[in-house]
């Protein structure tokens, strides 16, 4: 416990959006990535329109974002859904983080166990990998909304996140579906309705702490949510501030 002693303590690992939504955090390798981001706004307080009529989508070029089935119900659970416009006006994500790039991606993939021939091939790859995406990052089925103005398909069943990274005529997304074991990488058209994750690197003292709580997962990996990390440092007898999902002080 001694890095909290010098000032590091659990808040450190939440992120917070310009909404004051706080997100939850997994740590894979070094990276600390956020749960799906649910902000309406970009991070200099630029409302982000949300669009719900599906022509109005299917034709938009600019940035726009909307809830599954236009319903704000799935908010919490699921976040929002962003085409690549919004994300690439860079204006998306939370202080000190980033929306992951392709390369974040392939280093999480090959954190995990992925070998670099596969992280570079496009479609289905690393058998297995995919299994190991969904504990690690606590992976909501969101499901996505189509560029064609046909509306939104597979709540529950697959999960979709665009990466920063221009693929071609369209921009790298990461896929996962439920009952497969592989991790999906294509160039997606920017029209979608994707889900967003951030990234921030963990710092030198960070990676000492949680190493030293020796959180891991069922694949033995340094891997940790943050209801985890609480609950470990709680058991240890830590009773400072610590930020909560839904609010800030315990």
């Amino acid at each position: 416990m001694k890095a909290i002693k010098q000032g590091l303590t659990p808040k450190d690992f939440w992120a917070k959006d310009i909404d004051g939504n706080v997100l939850k955090t997994y740590r894979a390798g070094k990276y600390l990535v956020t749960e799906n981001l649910k902000t309406e706004h970009y991070n200099d307080g630029t409302p982000i329109p949300i669009v719900e009529d599906n022509e109005e989508w299917k034709k938009n070029t600019t940035g726009a974002m909307c809830y599954y089935d236009n319903d704000r119900k799935h908010k919490e659970e699921c976040g929002a859904l962003y085409n690549f416009y919004a994300v690439n006006t860079g204006k998306l994500a939370p202080a000190s983080f980033r929306v992951l790039s392709d390369e974040d991606w392939k280093q999480i993939e090959m954190a995990l166990g992925m070998s670099k021939e596969d992280a570079d091939k496009e479609g289905w790859r690393g058998s297995g990998i995919g299994d190991k995406m969904k504990e690690v990052l606590g992976v909501v089925f969101a499901g996505y909304r189509t560029h064609s103005g046909r509306g939104f398909h597979t709540l529950g069943a697959e999960a979709d996140w665009w990466s920063f990274s221009v693929g071609g005529t369209g921009s790298w997304d990461r896929e996962l579906y439920s009952g497969y074991t592989s991790v999906i990488r294509y160039p997606n058209a920017r029209s979608y309705g994707f889900s967003v994750r951030c990234v921030r690197e963990l710092t030198e003292e960070e990676i000492r702490l949680l190493d030293n709580l020796a959180i891991s997962d069922a694949h033995g990996l340094k891997s940790f949510n943050t209801s985890q990390l609480v609950g470990e440092l709680r058991r240890r007898g830590y009773k400072g501030e610590i930020y909560r999902r839904n609010s800030i002080k315990l």
